[in-house]
């Protein structure tokens, strides 16, 4: 009887489509990944806390609503991979780069509508949001948020690529791509921060810059068919 039992473990087991071992390899990299994109604004929060209380309140208040787009993009990123995943598994590369073209597309413009938007309704998205706030951290906020948002497609493109190379099953090159974002991110803070003494504006100038240079890394390994 207990061999009957050890024989179907085993054939139940052999059904898997995907290993332990693989589904480790994707998902740890994801998690990772996923952390410190959310890191960076931690970081800004951490690294301007010598400027000031409201400064730290104002970056806390402004990332909120990043860390909210991030899930948006997030979740149509991976919506998208898993059309072009559909044609991967059919061998259908061709409809499978078009999905991610698609897919691409969409997030800029998305990005784009957002962040504009943001610029036009900044002060009463301030105000509905956060409410009664001092006069010191609502300047420090729009100060951050004029720079940080101009970062928002940024964000949606890198987005939009790492879920390209999650599909393909190597959720490694994003993580690394977001590791080195983080610390130029902490070397720009350093820098504008500390070294410039450009205060609030320094944190928010680091993070576009690490942004923009994720952005455009994934892009392009996105377009070497070699990886």
């Amino acid at each position: 009887m207990s061999d009957i039992s050890y024989s179907n473990s085993n054939a139940v087991k052999s059904n898997y489509m995907f290993s332990n071992k693989y589904l480790a390899k994707l998902f740890i990299p994801l998690v990772i990944e996923v952390f410190l994109e959310y890191l960076v604004g931690l970081i800004d929060s951490i690294m301007v806390a010598n400027v000031g209380e409201d400064a730290v309140s104002a970056v806390f208040l402004v990332d909120f609503v990043i860390a909210f787009l991030i899930s948006i993009f997030a979740a149509i990123a991976t919506g998208g991979a898993v059309a072009s995943g559909q044609y991967i598994g059919a061998k259908d590369i061709e409809h499978a780069d078009d999905s991610i073209n698609q897919l691409i597309r969409f997030l800029l413009l998305f990005s784009v509508v957002i962040t504009i938007l943001i610029y036009i309704f900044k002060d009463y998205l301030l105000s509905i949001l956060f409410g009664s706030i001092t006069e010191e951290v609502r300047n420090n906020a729009n100060t951050y948020m004029l720079i940080v948002a101009a970062s928002i497609p940024f964000l949606a493109l890198y987005n939009g690529g790492a879920s390209m190379f999650r599909t393909i099953g190597n959720s490694k090159i994003s993580m690394k791509i977001m590791i080195s974002m983080n610390i130029l991110n902490i070397i720009g803070n350093a820098v504008f921060i500390y070294m410039l003494k450009m205060g609030i504006s320094g944190a928010a100038i680091s993070t576009l810059i690490s942004r923009i240079g994720a952005a455009f890394i994934i892009i392009i390994f996105g377009l070497n068919k070699k990886i």
